[in-house]
């Protein structure tokens, strides 16, 4: 153990007399502990060094029992300084502390001298020590968290309901930046659902489990659980897919049951988590609406099985076109609304794309200006969920005078 954590340390010597004091530098040269000591008998030298070095310790020899350290060591707090003075009594010690002196001693007591060297570099020694542990420490600590903030996956290491270690991407995952330990741990319990929660803290197989996560908003996300030993015992490693499971694993009480597609108000909670827990800027909504046929337009029963129909045939077409990273809900009798989590570079494109799919329904519609596309790019921090979706219903001249800046509306049909 004692060669792992010796540590060689580097001093200098400073004085006119330091030929005379023999005894003193020949045993700091012959000390084990130290590497290089420079002597120095110039002050030139001493500011020049002392500027390009750094020193462990510093020995300073004066000639006369009146004479002052140089001021050049008060530049360097933490270097430790053993004056070495002619006179058999050093005087009061708050005077030789004022100029920067760690201990002082008299060349006359040939003992002391030994003592306080020993003393010093053992002190020193034990600082140089604890400096190499911080930087090793540090150093696979930094490792550590590069590490785990190049993966993909959102990762934490939760112990006694605390996140002891986490990456970037569960703080976006959990809407988490630029916070301590602490609010992580409490962001992380609020993110997650009461009875995922308890689920997570009731597994106690060793091995690695798979399982599905649900946040407070509904949105489910594949996660693996592993446990791992710590020397405070046993901890929950989480890892988990950022990216939400599609809409069939939605529970059948979120989903509508003609469509498949998400029921208005799990929807609008499934978009207020995404746009909490999103680091994305801007993002585009698109809503469709479609006309009834006017010799369908009579309130009954046939009415009825068409508005199902059609809102089957949109939400279908939609599924197919966007497979993976789209949430898509059933915001009214022929309207539905879908939040592509893919980047699109132009909402128009996007746009013309969804109209080249829903073509004319299968036959249902002898003119596909019956179908209104709305698109909408906002910032995640403009609006909450209902509010967007209120933009989006409103009539199309109304949209335009409200966007401003931030918000496109774009209505393709007649």
């Amino acid at each position: 153990m004692s060669s792992v954590w010796s540590v060689q340390l580097t001093c200098v010597i400073f004085g006119s007399r330091i030929a005379e004091d023999n005894e003193l530098v020949d045993a700091i040269k012959r000390s084990r502990q130290i590497a290089h000591a420079d002597e120095l008998s110039r002050l030139t030298s001493l500011r020049d060094h002392l500027t390009r070095h750094r020193y462990d310790f510093a020995i300073v020899i004066l000639e006369h029992p009146d004479d002052c350290l140089p001021t050049c060591l008060l530049r360097y707090p933490e270097l430790r300084v053993l004056v070495v003075t002619p006179a058999r009594k050093i005087g009061p010690v708050e005077r030789w502390f004022q100029q920067g002196a760690t201990d002082v001693v008299s060349c006359q007591r040939g003992d002391k001298c030994r003592y306080a060297l020993k003393r010093m570099i053992e002190e020193c020694q034990i600082r140089a020590q604890l400096r190499v542990a911080t930087l090793k420490i540090d150093s696979q600590n930094k490792l550590q968290q590069i590490l785990l903030d190049t993966r993909s996956e959102a990762v934490l290491l939760c112990q006694n309901d605390q996140v002891l270690e986490s990456n970037c991407r569960l703080d976006e995952l959990i809407g988490c930046h630029n916070e301590d330990p602490a609010s992580r741990s409490i962001k992380w319990k609020r993110w997650v659902s009461a009875p995922c929660y308890d689920e997570l803290h009731s597994i106690t197989q060793a091995n690695s489990t798979k399982l599905i996560i649900t946040n407070h908003s509904g949105l489910k996300f594949n996660a693996v659980l592993e446990q791992v030993n710590l020397e405070r015992g046993r901890a929950n490693l989480i890892r988990i897919n950022p990216q939400p499971i599609d809409q069939t694993s939605w529970t059948e009480e979120s989903l509508d049951s003609s469509t498949g597609v998400l029921l208005q108000k799990p929807f609008i909670n499934a978009l207020d988590c995404w746009m909490q827990t999103n680091p994305r800027q801007r993002y585009t909504i698109v809503q469709i609406h479609v006309d009834e046929p006017d010799l369908l337009a009579s309130h009954g029963r046939a009415n009825s099985t068409v508005q199902e129909l059609m809102s089957y045939r949109v939400a279908s077409s939609l599924r197919q076109e966007f497979r993976e990273g789209t949430i898509i809900g059933r915001t009214g009798p022929t309207t539905l609304t879908l939040l592509p989590l893919n980047l699109f570079k132009n909402s128009r494109d996007l746009a013309t794309r969804i109209r080249s799919r829903l073509g004319n329904l299968g036959g249902l519609l002898e003119d596909i200006s019956h179908i209104h596309i709305k698109t909408l790019t906002i910032s995640t921090t403009a609006l909450c969920a209902s509010e967007v979706i209120e933009r989006l219903e409103r009539p199309p001249l109304l949209t335009r005078r409200a966007t401003g800046s931030n918000v496109q509306g774009l209505s393709l049909g007649a």
